[in-house]
């Protein structure tokens, strides 16, 4: 794999009888799949054609190989109609399956056919496969990955897809307009994607408290009300996105790491999500008050974006706590407050622009790692000889001498 191997793929593979395992992933292999490619290849059980430019027809000969588990056939050129039905073709022991992103229309099929349930799939991905429905397999297997982003689902999302021990949901860029109750999310899930779909309306997730979530996508729908309660319950997660939506509310100011529900904090977000996360981002939307001044010692947060909301007051002293900050953007709130020298020096992207900033543009900390820093729109003034440029290596060519 990724040996920038050109040119087709010889016939005669089919005369290597006993081949188990082809790994042909990420070179530059084109032309079409002969039917004869792969025929006879009894023992076969992985091929990986993934990242290549192939194009044509998918060979009615795959769906005969009687061993094969693993068929990636994902970011090519292939074009038709790929039949799902045909997976009851395959023996029963396939559990890996991509086709996404390619120039293919995938029919789901009849929703009815009991040989469903004789197959073994655990990971499914048909990224931008031209769909307009969910498959119906799915609802006769428990699969562990399910990949269906950039197609045109119009609808809930059935309350039979989340399975016992689904790990991985991308359902990003449809047109998903909620979900379908009553629904049960497994403990297992630890990746939910449902950014730039047709959401509306305050989200309730029904996130188990013993659930692994690490990473929750909600970002680019129609989103209002309060930013979710149901992020309290949630303990392990690392990865939040909710930007470009319409939550409005405050940032809890409480010291509790987890949300108080009471009639006056409905709108609250859980202030242990500034320091118990690595990645929050919760631009453009209509968040007000100030951010809370009360992040911890073990602050892990890396990845900071708020900018496009309502935010007032400071930026709080305790993010010095977060040593591993490398980005930041408060932009286009109304910070009131002086230059925030006590961020961490790990800082790579520091976006202040288009709030009510003041005083000098002075700091004598290294920021070694510094490559971007807007700070327009402000009221700053003072002497540009008091920042300590030369410490901003991350800024300054490599080899400045080899350059010319």
């Amino acid at each position: 794999m990724s040996c920038n191997l050109n040119g087709s793929v010889p016939s005669t593979f089919a005369n290597l009888t006993k081949l188990i395992y082809i790994d042909l992933f990420a070179n530059s292999l084109t032309g079409s799949l002969s039917s004869t490619s792969f025929e006879g290849l009894s023992d076969l059980t992985h091929l990986n054609l993934r990242s290549n430019s192939f194009s044509g027809d998918i060979p009615q000969s795959l769906y005969a190989l009687p061993s094969l588990l693993l068929l990636y056939l994902g970011d090519n050129q292939f074009t038709g109609t790929f039949q799902l039905d045909s997976l009851q073709s395959l023996a029963n022991n396939l559990t890996n399956l991509d086709l996404s992103n390619n120039n293919l229309s995938v029919d789901v099929g009849s929703g009815n056919s009991s040989s469903y349930g004789r197959l073994t799939l655990k990971q499914l991905y048909l990224a931008l496969c031209n769909l307009s429905e969910f498959p119906y397999l799915i609802k006769f297997m428990d699969l562990e990955e399910l990949i269906l982003s950039k197609n045109r689902i119009a609808s809930e999302i059935p309350s039979w897809i989340w399975g016992t021990r689904l790990d991985t949901l991308y359902l990003s860029s449809n047109l998903v307009t909620g979900l379908q109750k009553p629904y049960h999310i497994p403990a297992s899930i630890r990746i939910i994607d449902l950014g730039s779909n047709q959401l509306k309306g305050e989200l309730e997730l029904s996130i188990p408290p013993e659930s692994t979530l690490l990473s929750l996508s909600l970002n680019n729908n129609s989103l209002s009300g309060s930013i979710p309660t149901f992020l309290s319950n949630v303990t392990n997660i690392d990865h939040l996105v909710l930007s470009d939506n319409k939550l409005s509310g405050a940032i809890e100011s409480a010291k509790s790491a987890q949300i108080r529900v009471t009639k006056t904090s409905l709108s609250a977000i859980p202030v242990g999500l500034l320091e118990n996360i690595g990645v929050i981002d919760l631009k453009q939307n209509n968040i007000i008050g100030n951010i809370p001044d009360i992040i911890s010692m073990e602050c892990t947060l890396r990845y900071l974006e708020l900018s496009n909301n309502n935010l007032e007051g400071k930026i709080p002293k305790s993010l010095e706590r977060c040593e591993s900050l490398a980005f930041m953007n408060v932009g286009y709130n109304n910070i009131d407050d002086t230059f925030p020298c006590m961020l961490s020096s790990t800082l790579s992207v520091l976006g202040l622009c288009s709030n009510r900033f003041y005083g000098d543009v002075s700091c004598h900390k290294s920021w070694s790692r510094l490559r971007v820093l807007d700070i327009s729109s402000n009221n700053f003034g003072g002497s540009l000889e008091s920042m300590n440029f030369s410490s901003w290596s991350g800024m300054m060519m490599e080899n400045v001498s080899d350059s010319y």
